[in-house]
């Protein structure tokens, strides 16, 4: 699955090779034996890997002799298998037959002895991935030299006149072979010499293919890790339109790598409309590492906004997973990634992994993803029918896949899906509401959010009203999701865009008759500028709305620490049992701050003024006043409701202001500084930590600074600023000590301060006083100086 693992399969060559070497030079039956000789015939749809069936010799058959075959090939009858695959391998006959028979002993403690090098091609630990893509190719070059060591003689030492099952090698079957052994021997002695040599020069290498060639295995998905930051988005789409459905992403490895394409990747996908699915590359060999590797998953999924039923496989070819407690550390992976809510759990793995039985176990073997190399995967072919009616979930069938146009950038691994494992869809997930949904004359305002996995490939977003009387869309509004931070609270873990999922939109409805007409309306997502094409919806419930409202809002003041509001608000809506209320809402997130409920009060003068006709215009009043400690307040606006249905809003209004004086600055008693004046911010609603502060400009230092509690100031509320909050307790009076500092001739300034920590540091308001440079301390003047009869006076 990764790159390093070529390095190794490269080792494996170059060593096993050096012993195919010696033992042909040495021994001619041990060079037959470690599949040297069998090499020369490999043929389409042949594995490039050592199968792993242990088998009895003739000499030692009892009545019935057990082949295990689980994880590699199921025994076959030979000749059944040429028919099925069209393979003609008279080459090797009943010679190799023979041979292999022969050499059964040796060839299993050859096999011990040496790893696997392709069937699933290992990994070293990938602590960095740094290597340039010069080295990559050249060893990608270098791997396809090396996958060619190949055992296909032990599949044919099962050639028998009954066909074999997957599970057992019958009595009869090892008589019938060792029936032959006595007339094959000499054939095999006098020309395997001859095939050892040819052998040397036949070296099969696996096929190089692009992805969507119909004579190869087909290609349902590939996996990625940051060797392939190079693909780009119409790379994708590409691999899109070539038959793909699916994007396997490394993530993680061990317990602090984390792949830094994985997000690019991710998006790109998405984009493509591929699934998404995710690996971790597995270092653990105990429980607590395999814990802390699950968390560091768990962790890295979430930040990238990959939603709770996300396949995450656990990659298990490394040799540091090796344990004979491996079932127990995978479980602790598992465990660790449950805990975070990621549940949806399936295995890497390959035939030559030590302790593949034991972490297959863990998810079993329909969700198990198997490895293994062909040089030739005929589509429909013997190896791909294997691992089919073997019952695994998907099948790794090259790493030499290639993007048609694209070839010189390198290849790719490929998979195919036998039971939906790799390509059946995540459940895309999808949550929103209407916040609110108001009428003003004819404006219609609609508020909310709406966040779906599904907007990942699905970029236009869109509010549509439609009108379910009428049976007729009434308008739709183009919009740009904005960050909503209570969304995100709640739902970033789980769904694509919970965090960017707030919409505020407005309608005209002028010349629209709507009256007694249930609305309803449609937050849309979808693939087409337009707003149609594919697309996922959420529909709000049925809204009646009137028209015929109207009212004012006269005053929207800060006093004090609160906010006033006044005006009327008259309807023709039936209002027995209707709550009437005043929300301020935050224009930016669109969240309420604050809602107050309020009695009507008299308002005469809506009546003088023509609007007797309604309802309740007589008593259409309010006059409110609303807390604003702990409230942003910069960018908000008011909402007068009716009932569930607002029906009259404010203006935007911005409360943002902020004044100040110092009304003293001097030094007194040596080095005592006073400081007087005011400072009033409407920051300060979220601001609530006062700080005097006393810099030496001069020296570039801070000397002091000290907390305050702000004093009454009416001087001020009854002033130009007594619109901003708390402008009547703005106030400041003390004296600061400065110490031994040597401030003579230095510049000094006060900083006035509101802060939202403690500290004073943090999020912060302030206001600087005018410089003061301090005198120098040895100043003075001379009163008198006059002689006085014999004597001088001197006086100052």
């Amino acid at each position: 699955m990764d790159y390093r693992r070529k390095k190794r399969a490269l080792s494996h060559y170059r060593k096993a090779n050096k012993k195919h070497f010696l033992l042909a030079s040495g021994v001619t039956m041990m060079a037959f034996s470690t599949g040297m000789y069998t090499t020369q015939v490999a043929k389409a749809d042949q594995t490039a890997t050592t199968t792993q069936v242990q088998q009895q010799t003739a000499e030692t058959t009892q009545a019935t002799t057990e082949a295990k075959t689980d994880l590699t090939l199921t025994t076959e009858n030979s000749s059944q298998k040429a028919a099925t695959e069209n393979e003609a391998q008279a080459e090797t006959g009943a010679t190799a037959t023979t041979a292999a028979t022969e050499n059964t002993q040796l060839q299993v403690t050859e096999a011990n002895k040496a790893t696997d090098t392709t069937q699933t091609v290992e990994t070293k630990a990938e602590p960095t991935e740094t290597e340039t893509k010069k080295q990559e190719t050249v060893e990608t070059q270098l791997t396809d030299k090396a996958q060619t060591t190949v055992q296909a003689g032990e599949q044919d030492t099962q050639a028998t006149t009954q066909p074999a099952t997957s599970n057992e090698v019958t009595a009869t079957q090892a008589t019938a072979t060792e029936n032959t052994f006595a007339v094959q021997k000499a054939e095999f002695t006098q020309n395997v010499a001859n095939n050892v040599a040819v052998s040397f020069a036949a070296v099969p290498t696996p096929d190089h293919f692009n992805i969507g060639d119909s004579n190869y295995t087909r290609a349902d998905a590939i996996d990625v890790s940051s060797y392939q930051d190079w693909l780009t988005q119409d790379d994708f789409n590409k691999l899109k339109q070539l038959g793909i459905k699916t994007a396997i992403v490394k993530v993680t490895q061990g317990t602090g790598y984390v792949n830094p394409a994985a997000s690019k990747q991710i998006e790109y996908a998405r984009n493509a409309g591929l699934n998404v699915m995710v690996y971790h590359y597995a270092m653990f060999d105990n429980t607590s590492a395999g814990y802390a590797e699950g968390q560091h998953a768990a962790n890295t999924m979430q930040n990238f906004g990959l939603s709770k039923d996300t396949l995450i496989f656990a990659d298990m070819e490394d040799e540091s997973t090796y344990s004979v407690n491996a079932q127990a550390n995978l479980n602790s992976f598992w465990s660790a990634l449950s805990a975070a809510g990621f549940t949806n759990h399936a295995v890497y793995t390959g035939g030559s992994y030590l302790y593949r039985d034991a972490v297959i176990a863990t998810v079993g073997r329909d969700r198990t993803w198997i490895a293994q190399y062909p040089y030739t995967p005929v589509r429909g072919g013997h190896y791909e029918q294997q691992w089919h009616n073997a019952g695994y979930g998907a099948w790794q069938f090259a790493s030499t896949a290639y993007i048609p146009g694209r070839e010189y950038m390198g290849p790719l691994d490929v998979s195919i899906d036998f039971t939906g494992l790799l390509t059946t869809p995540v459940k895309n997930q999808e949550a929103g509401n209407f916040d609110e949904i108001r009428l003003n004359g004819n404006d219609l305002s609609v508020r909310g959010w709406h966040a779906a996995d599904l907007s990942a490939s699905r970029k236009h977003a869109y509010v549509i009203v439609y009108d379910k009387t009428a049976g007729r869309e009434l308008g739709r509004v183009a919009y740009t999701p904005t960050y909503r931070q209570d969304v995100a609270n709640s739902y970033a873990k789980n769904i694509y865009n919970a965090a960017n999922s707030g919409f505020n939109v407005n309608f005209s409805l002028a010349g629209i008759d709507i009256s007694g007409h249930e609305l309803q309306f449609i937050a849309r997502y979808s693939d087409a500028a337009n707003g149609e094409g594919n697309h996922t919806d959420m529909w709000s419930k049925g809204y009646v709305l009137l028209k015929n409202e109207v009212g004012n809002f006269d005053e929207v003041k800060v006093v004090g620490d609160q906010l006033h509001v006044r005006g009327w608000h008259a309807t023709d809506r039936d209002l027995n049992g209707v709550t009437s209320n005043l929300q301020l809402i935050d224009n930016r997130t669109g969240r309420v701050l604050r809602t107050v409920n309020y009695s009507a009060v008299a308002r005469p003068d809506v009546v003088k003024n023509g609007y007797a006709s309604y309802k309740n215009a007589a008593n259409s009043g309010f006059d409110v006043y609303l807390p604003l400690s702990g409230l942003d307040i910069s960018n908000v606006k008011v909402i007068a409701n009716y009932g569930s249905i607002a029906a009259l809003t404010s203006r935007d209004h911005h409360f943002d202001h902020e004044a100040n004086y110092f009304d003293d600055i001097s030094i007194r008693n040596g080095n005592q500084l006073h400081v007087s004046g005011w400072h009033a911010a409407d920051k300060a609603t979220t601001r609530p930590h006062t700080f005097l502060i006393v810099f030496d400009k001069t020296a570039g230092r801070e000397l002091a600074r000290v907390s305050y509690t702000a004093l009454n100031r009416n001087d001020v509320a009854n002033s130009f600023a007594g619109g901003i909050y708390q402008a009547g307790k703005s106030g400041f009076d003390t004296v600061i000590s400065l110490g031994n500092a040597d401030i003579t001739e230095h510049e000094l300034q006060v900083v006035a301060r509101y802060s939202d920590v403690t500290s004073g540091e943090g999020n912060r308001t302030d206001a600087w006083s005018r410089p003061l440079v301090v005198a120098k301390r040895d100043t003075g003047f001379f009163d008198e100086v006059r002689l006085v009869n014999d004597k001088l006076h001197v006086r100052g």
